[in-house]
């Protein structure tokens, strides 16, 4: 859910909970547009790779922020991203050369 106004917004939760993940203040000043994805409908789209899904949840002035799926024993080529990339793992672990990062890292 993206809430730039800073009303209050009630998650749906199912019967195993919900992860929220906030980051204050990480926004531009120009980004103001109000986004809700039901990401249990959304589409995913394949991605680089065999073993890659995506699915994009919000992008703004070059910002790309999207879900990603990877199937076991996917791999990918090294690359970079200018500005940097953050990872938050939901489920499984994902495996890079810095090391393992298990659910919740």
């Amino acid at each position: 859910m993206r809430n730039p106004a800073g009303s209050s917004h009630i998650p749906r939760i199912g019967k195993e909970g919900a992860t929220i993940f906030v980051k204050l203040q990480q926004f531009s000043q120009g980004d103001t547009y109000q986004k809700v994805i039901d990401t249990t409908t959304q589409v995913w789209h394949q991605g680089l790779v065999e073993g890659l899904t995506v699915m994009p949840l919000h992008e703004f002035q070059g910002e790309h922020i999207a879900l990603v799926k990877w199937q076991p024993h996917t791999r990918f080529n090294r690359h970079r991203h200018c500005g940097g990339e953050e990872i938050f793992v939901l489920a499984g672990t994902f495996h890079d050369e810095h090391g393992c990062n298990p659910q919740g890292t």
